[in-house]
């Protein structure tokens, strides 16, 4: 399922801020925003707005200014290793991943 959402409304999961994307797979990503005004891959949320995948995409999306992205729900439930919900990371991790 297809939506829009908001880019602050996206929750990013701890485990995302402990493994920043590669700077030349970013610059893939924006390359190729750039040549075709659009992400080759979606973002992927769960049905609570978490991160699933696309974090390349979002990092893009942030850096760029956009309001609102198009996004694909994931309605599998996710894990942890453990069983336990991930964690979501704050806006200040946030902007040190960006950063």
């Amino acid at each position: 399922m297809q939506i829009t959402l908001k880019i602050d409304k996206i929750k990013i999961p701890e485990a995302y801020a402990a493994t920043i994307p590669k700077r030349n797979k970013i610059n893939n990503h924006m390359k190729y925003y750039l040549e075709y005004g659009t992400f080759k891959d979606n973002i992927v949320v769960t049905q609570r707005n978490t991160l699933v995948d696309g974090l390349c995409n979002y990092i893009i999306a942030m850096v760029c200014g956009m309001d609102t992205v198009q996004c694909e729900v994931n309605t599998k439930p996710l894990k942890g290793k453990t069983g336990k919900r991930r964690k979501i990371c704050s806006p200040d991790k946030k902007r040190k991943i960006l950063f």
